[in-house]
């Protein structure tokens, strides 16, 4: 351990615990040794932040990962599913199996269900006709066929698509193998800034209209206000009115924000690491020494690491 100067782990409990952890442990024989969360676990951990909070993507999630199973498991039904493919769209790309534990496959899963949406709906429709004989098969694919014909469905794979893009293209551009800590961050800020950029009325707008015309290309039911529920009286303070949305785009438009506002501040949060923001500093100081900035002909780094010193000697 005693030219130890990092270790980069996922979130375990086990491995970045305070008190007992795997990282701990090592900083106890060797200060110097700074521990960051590992990027891909602290972005995907973001997402999950963003699923967690915005029910409808969850629920598209869950359906879409049904529809891998259903196609992934019995090669009749794929073999359906290719036919009524090539008669219905043969030009689109195939469908994407979701996969909970690959990062970097979730938008262009839920984009492979938009391209096939009439052709995952006849499918099911096929799938039903074919296990009617099987109960819990056929109960599933009723399940999954109701899902797609509703318009939070194709609300929630329109928005979960539009956000886990820009998070998957930054999962794929943290997996370089010549990545540095400060391009990471740079890279983490640039796709922060792109989700804000997304936070707007007229961004809403123009997602919410092009939603209304994949509506009307597929069969999927109106959307509607949800029910009025009056909250029982003992959950109920004050006089004032409850809120309730006054129209359907009312009721749709705080999901868009809470999925944007809610992945920004995860991913923020995520990515402030005091172990990153070492290594950064320790980075740009390097860099500049490297180009002249510096004029030394030997240069010092003196950094407090647990309450003591990592001296580091280089030439400019």
């Amino acid at each position: 351990l005693t030219n130890c100067r990092g270790q980069c782990y996922d979130g375990a409990a086990v491995m970045k615990g305070i008190r007992n952890g795997v990282a701990k442990q090592i900083q106890d024989e060797q200060p110097k040794a700074i521990f960051t969360h590992c990027y891909g676990h602290s972005l995907n951990l973001a997402c999950q932040d963003m699923v967690r909070d915005v029910k409808v993507v969850k629920n598209v999630l869950d359906t879409t990962f049904e529809l891998s199973k259903l196609l992934k498991y019995s090669t009749k039904r794929t073999a359906e599913f290719s036919k009524l493919k090539e008669e219905i769209a043969p030009d689109e790309p195939g469908f994407r199996t979701l996969c909970p534990t690959r990062w970097t496959v979730r938008a262009s899963s839920l984009n492979s269900v938009l391209v096939n949406y009439e052709v995952l709906q006849a499918s099911v429709d096929r799938f039903t006709e074919m296990a009617k004989y099987d109960h819990d098969m056929s109960a599933k694919c009723n399940g999954v066929g109701h899902q797609l014909g509703s318009f939070d469905f194709l609300f929630g794979v329109s928005l979960g698509h539009l956000v886990l893009r820009l998070a998957d293209n930054l999962s794929v551009a943290l997996q370089q193998k010549s990545l540095s800590a400060a391009d990471g961050q740079r890279l983490a800020a640039q796709t922060v800034k792109a989700l804000e950029k997304l936070r707007s009325e007229d961004n809403f707008q123009k997602f919410w209209d092009d939603i209304l015309a994949k509506q009307s290309a597929v069969d999927v039911s109106d959307p509607q206000l949800p029910r009025r529920r009056k909250a029982p009286a003992r959950l109920e303070t004050g006089s004032t009115t409850p809120h309730f949305p006054a129209t359907i785009e009312d009721h749709y438009r705080p999901m868009f924000y809470t999925a944007l506002d809610t992945i920004v501040t995860a991913i923020k949060d995520r990515f402030n690491q005091p172990g990153l923001q070492k290594y950064q500093n320790l980075e740009q100081l390097l860099l500049k020494a490297a180009a002249g900035v510096v004029s030394l002909p030997r240069l010092i780094i003196t950094a407090p690491l647990q309450n003591q010193h990592y001296t580091h000697r280089c030439r400019s």
